[in-house]
C-alpha cells in the first residue's frame, strides 16, 4: 500500500532499496514515507543505544529538513515518556551556536516518544579529526567549544550524561560557529554537541541497573561513562559526569586511543564493567600509544602529522595531565566545571602553567619564567645586585670591626688610636644604615610580592622564592647578623600566614622569638611581638593553651614597656582576646576586645584597617554569644572602613562580607546574607588560588546557611569541598578540620545518608576529644551528634550510653540555664525510651 503524502498514516511497508539499518528501523514500526506529525521520513541517518535518527523533511509552513529520534521498544514506558517531555521542555531553552537546537518533540501513533532536532551534517570529532588529519594543536582547538557547549547546558541544568564522539559532530563550514580569528586553525569548522537530556529520561526510572536496562541494553556508553556512573542505584550524578566524559574524548582524540579497550571492555560481565570503570585507573595516553602495536601506532601519528614518537614525548611533558585530570575516580579531584577543563587546555596552548600539573611551586616557577623571560631577567638582576650590595655591605662591617681590632692593638698614638677607631666606628654606622636599608628595601619587595596581591601563577612563583629563601637562611649565611635573619624570617611568615600555610611559618617564628631573646636580655619590644605572633599561630594550629601563656607573658611584657596606650598593647589584647575566645571563655574575650578597640580608636583618627578589624573581631564573638542584634551595627562599620580603605578586592574586605553575612543570617535576614556569602566566596577565590583557610570558611558559612534555612542539599557539596580543602591544608588533627568532619556529618544525617553520617560523625568526635582532652562542651556535642545517628540507624542502646556520657560533660561545662543543656536532656529521655523498648 503506497504512502499518500497529504494524510500521514503510520502504514509499514519496506521500499525495494531499503538497506540493512533500514529495515531493521522499519520492522520497528517506522519506515521511509512515513509521517511523524508533521514530517517525513526519508532516511535512517544513524541507530545507536537509545533508538534510531531518521533525516526527515517538513514541508509546510516551510521546507525544512530535520533529524529525528524515534526511541527503541522497550524504552517507552510511561514514566519514560513523561520524563522525556520534561526533558524536551528543558533542551528547547538552550541557545548556544556549539548545541543542536531542539525544535519539536512528542509521541509517535505506536506510542514512542521522540525529539526533533536540527539536521547537523557532519561527523563524529574524532572521524572528523582522523579524516582531515589535525594536528594535537588543532584538535584541542576544536575541543574548546565542545567543552563551551556543555558548559552551557550545565549552566540551563542540563547534564548530558552521554558524551562520546558519535554526538559531538563536526562538520567543514565557512560560517563555523564557535571559532573566530584569522589565525585559529579551526577556522571553518563547525562543531555541534547533540543528544542532551535523552540519557537521563532513559535512566530516571533505573534502580540497580545503571547501565543496563531490563532487557540488557547498555544505557550511557561504558568506554565514556564515569565511576558514578557506574555505580549501582546510581542517582547522584552532577556535572562532574560530563566532565570525566569530555575527559576520555580528549584522551581519545590525543592519542587515537581509548583509555580501556572496547572489546575487551564490552566481552566482559555487568560486575567487571563496574569494577573497571570504577576502580581501575587509566594508563596514561602515551603509554598506551606506546604499547600499541606497530601499524596502529603509525597510523595515528599520521593522521595527526607527527611521529607517533614524538606525539608520546609531547603528551608524557604536561599534556597529558589535562585529561587524567578529568577522568579522576573522585569527582572531586576532577575539574570542577567543563570551562575549567577547557580554561586548561588554553593554558597549555598559551604556554601557561595547568590546573592539572603537579602540586609543584617548581612546576610553576619555570612556567612563569619561561613565558615572561624579559620581566623575571630584569628582576633577577636587581635581586643580585640587592644580594651583591648586601654581601658587601656585610663584608665592610666586617672589616671595618677587624681594623678596630688591629688599631686597639697595635696602634702606639693614643691619638691615632681615637682616631682610628672614630673612622672606623663611623665607617660602620655607614655600613649598618647601608645594611638597614637594603634590608627594608628587600623586605618590602616581599611584601608588595604578597601572593594575596597577585595572580596564581606569579603567587606561586613568590611563594616557590620564599621555600629557596628560607633554605638559604637555614643554611646559616645571616649567622653573623640576627638582626637581619630575625626580620626576613618575620617577613616570610608573614606572607606564609597570609597564604593560609600556617604550619611552615611556625618555625620560621619560633627562630625568630629565639634569635630575639639572644640579642635582648630582659624586657624588648621584639621579644613582645614575636611571643604574640608565635601565640596567634599555635592558636590557628590548634594548641589553644600554649598560644594563651605565650600571650598573655606578650601582653605583661608590652605593658612594662609602653606605659599607657600603645599600638602594641591594643594588638596583644586583641590577640588574647581570639585565644580566649577560642578557649570558649567568651566573657573575658569581649572584655579584652572592647579594650583593645577604644585602645586603637583613641590612638587612630579616621578610618583604619586596625580598627576595622577589632570591629569585626567584636562583633564576631557577640553573634557566637548569641548577641547578634549588638554585633550587626559593628560588623557593618567594619565592612563600610574596609571598603573606604581598599578599592576592589583585598582579603579583609572579604572577611567582613562573611561575618556580616553570618551576622544577618542569625538575624533572620537571609536573602542579605546569602548575597553576602557569594560576594565574599567569589572575593576569596579571586584572592586565593588554590586552597586557603579563608575560602573554606566562607564555604562553611554558606553550606550553614543553606541548612538552616532547609536547603541541606545544598549544603552538603559546600560542606563537602570545605572538609576536603581543610583536610589538604592542616595535616592531622586540627580544631577546623574536626569541624568540617562534623558538620558533613550532620547535613548526612539530615539527608537520610546515616551510615555516612556515623563514620563522619564518629572521626569528628575522636578528633576533637583529642583535640579538647578532658570536659570541653564542643566535646558534648560531638557526641551528642553521634547519638543521633546511633538513633537513627536502630542503635538505640548505643544512642543511650552516648547520649547519658554528653549530658554529664554538658552539665560539667554549660551554664544550667543553657538552652542547649535542656535540649540534650531530652533527646537523653527520648534515647532512654527507645533503648527501652528495643531491649522487650
Amino acid at each position: 500500500m503506497a504512502h499518500d503524502e497529504s494524510a500521514p498514516d503510520d502504514v509499514t511497508q519496506f521500499p525495494a532499496h531499503a538497506d540493512a539499518r533500514t529495515r531493521a528501523a522499519i520492522r520497528i514500526g517506522e519506515a521511509a514515507g512515513d509521517w511523524i506529525g508533521p514530517y517525513k521520513l526519508m532516511e535512517v541517518i544513524g541507530e545507536g543505544g537509545f533508538g534510531t535518527v531518521w533525516l526527515a523533511e517538513r514541508r509546510e509552513p516551510m521546507v525544512q529538513r530535520v533529524a529525528i529520534k524515534v526511541i527503541k521498544p522497550g524504552m517507552d514506558t510511561r514514566a519514560v515518556v513523561a520524563r522525556f517531555e520534561q526533558e524536551r521542555q528543558a533542551l528547547a531553552v538552550m541557545d548556544h551556536p556549539n548545541v543542536a537546537k531542539v525544535l519539536d518533540g512528542g509521541v509517535t501513533v505506536a506510542g514512542r516518544p521522540y525529539f526533533v532536532m536540527e539536521h547537523v551534517k557532519g561527523e563524529p570529532i574524532n572521524t572528523f579529526c582522523d579524516r582531515n588529519r589535525l594536528t594535537i594543536h588543532q584538535r584541542l582547538e576544536l575541543f574548546i567549544p565542545v567543552c563551551e557547549a556543555v558548559q552551557h547546558a550545565h549552566l540551563k541544568g542540563i547534564i548530558h550524561r552521554d558524551i562520546k564522539p558519535s554526538n559531538i559532530l563536526v562538520a567543514a563550514d565557512g560560517n563555523a560557529a564557535g571559532s573566530s580569528g584569522h589565525n585559529n586553525p579551526t577556522r571553518g569548522m563547525v562543531v555541534k554537541v547533540i543528544d542532551f537530556g535523552i540519557a537521563k529520561a532513559i535512566s530516571h526510572t533505573l534502580t540497580d541497573k545503571t547501565i543496563f536496562t531490563e532487557r540488557g541494553q547498555i544505557i550511557g556508553t561504558p568506554e565514556y561513562m564515569s565511576p558514578e556512573q557506574a555505580e549501582m542505584g546510581a542517582t547522584d550524578i552532577d556535572s562532574r559526569t560530563d566532565v570525566y566524559s569530555l575527559g576520555v574524548v580528549l584522551y581519545e582524540l590525543l592519542s587515537g586511543l581509548l583509555p580501556f579497550d572496547s572489546r575487551s571492555l564490552r566481552n566482559a560481565g555487568y560486575a567487571e564493567i563496574q569494577r573497571i570503570i570504577r576502580d581501575v585507573d587509566p594508563p596514561r595516553p602515551s603509554t598506551r600509544l606506546i604499547s600499541a602495536d606497530h601499524v596502529s601506532s603509525t597510523a595515528i601519528g599520521k593522521a595527526r602529522q607527527a611521529d607517533w614518537h614524538d606525539i608520546a614525548k609531547n603528551l608524557r611533558r604536561e599534556l597529558e595531565w589535562v585529561p587524567l585530570k578529568a577522568m579522576r575516580k573522585d569527582r572531586a579531584d576532577r575539574y570542577t566545571t567543563p570551562r575549567d577543563l577547557a580554561d586548561d587546555v588554553r593554558r597549555y596552548l598559551r604556554g601557561d602553567a595547568l590546573m592539572a600539573g603537579p602540586e609543584s611551586n617548581a612546576y610553576r616557577a619555570r612556567k612563569f619564567i619561561r613565558r615572561n623571560r624579559g620581566q623575571v631577567a630584569a628582576a633577577a638582576i636587581i635581586v643580585l645586585s640587592l644580594a651583591i650590595g648586601l654581601v658587601t655591605t656585610l663584608l665592610q662591617r666586617r672589616e671595618a670591626l677587624r681594623q678596630a681590632e688591629i688599631a686597639r692593638t697595635n696602634a702606639v698614638d693614643a691619638n691615632q688610636q681615637r682616631r682610628t677607631a672614630e673612622d672606623n666606628a663611623r665607617a660602620e654606622g655607614v655600613a649598618r644604615k647601608r645594611a638597614e636599608r637594603i634590608l627594608d628595601f628587600v623586605t618590602t619587595a616581599l611584601e608588595s610580592s604578597d601572593p594575596r596581591s597577585v595572580g596564581g601563577e606569579q603567587a606561586a612563583t613568590v611563594l616557590s622564592a620564599m621555600e629557596n629563601a628560607i633554605r638559604d637562611i637555614d643554611s646559616g649565611r645571616f649567622q653573623d647578623d640576627p638582626v637581619v635573619e630575625t626580620h626576613l624570617r618575620q617577613t616570610i611568615a608573614n606572607i606564609l600566614i597570609d597564604n593560609g600555610r600556617m604550619a611552615e611559618a611556625e618555625p620560621l617564628l619560633e627562630r625568630a622569638l629565639e634569635l630575639n631573646r639572644s640579642m635582648y636580655k630582659g624586657d624588648h619590644e621584639d621579644i613582645a611581638r614575636a611571643m604574640s605572633s608565635l601565640a596567634d599561630i599555635k592558636c590557628v594550629l590548634g594548641r589553644a593553651a600554649d598560644a594563651e601563656r605565650l600571650s598573655i607573658d606578650a601582653l605583661a611584657m608590652s605593658r612594662r614597656i609602653f606605659k599607657g596606650d600603645h599600638l602594641d598593647i591594643a594588638k596583644n589584647l586583641s590577640s588574647l582576646a581570639n585565644i580566649k575566645q577560642t578557649l570558649d571563655r567568651g566573657l573575658e574575650a569581649d572584655a579584652l576586645y572592647v579594650e583593645s578597640l577604644d585602645m586603637a580608636r583613641r590612638l587612630i583618627r579616621g578610618d583604619d584597617d586596625r580598627i576595622a578589624i577589632g570591629l569585626d573581631n567584636l562583633a564576631q564573638l557577640r553573634e557566637a554569644m548569641n548577641r547578634a542584634a549588638e554585633a550587626e551595627p559593628l560588623a557593618a562599620e567594619s565592612l563600610d572602613m574596609h571598603r573606604r580603605l581598599y578599592k576592589g578586592d583585598h582579603p579583609d574586605t572579604a572577611t567582613s562580607l562573611n561575618n556580616l553575612a553570618t551576622i544577618r543570617a542569625s538575624l533572620g535576614r537571609n536573602d542579605e546574607a546569602d548575597k553576602l556569602y557569594l560576594e565574599a566566596i567569589e572575593m576569596s577565590r579571586r584572592l586565593f588560588k588554590g586552597d586557603h583557610p579563608s575560602i573554606a570558611e566562607c564555604l562553611n558559612n554558606l553550606a550553614f546557611q543553606k541548612k538552616s534555612t532547609g536547603h541541606p542539599d545544598e549544603a552538603e557539596p559546600l560542606f563537602k569541598e570545605a572538609l576536603e580543602m581543610h583536610q589538604r591544608l592542616f595535616s592531622g588533627d586540627h580544631e577546623r578540620t574536626a569541624g568540617s568532619l562534623s558538620n558533613l556529618g550532620n547535613v548526612w544525617l539530615e539527608l537520610g545518608k546515616s551510615s555516612l553520617a556515623e563514620g563522619m560523625l564518629a572521626q569528628g568526635f575522636e578528633m576533637r576529644q583529642r583535640l579538647l582532652p578532658g570536659n570541653h562542651a564542643t566535646v558534648a556535642i560531638c557526641l551528642m551528634d553521634l547519638a543521633a545517628a546511633k538513633a537513627s540507624l536502630h542503635k538505640s542502646g548505643e544512642a543511650f550510653d552516648l547520649a547519658t556520657r554528653a549530658v554529664a560533660m554538658a552539665e560539667k561545662t554549660m551554664r544550667s540555664e543553657d538552652a542547649q543543656l535542656a535540649h540534650f536532656r531530652a533527646l537523653l529521655e527520648d534515647y532512654r525510651a527507645q533503648a527501652a523498648e528495643s531491649s522487650k
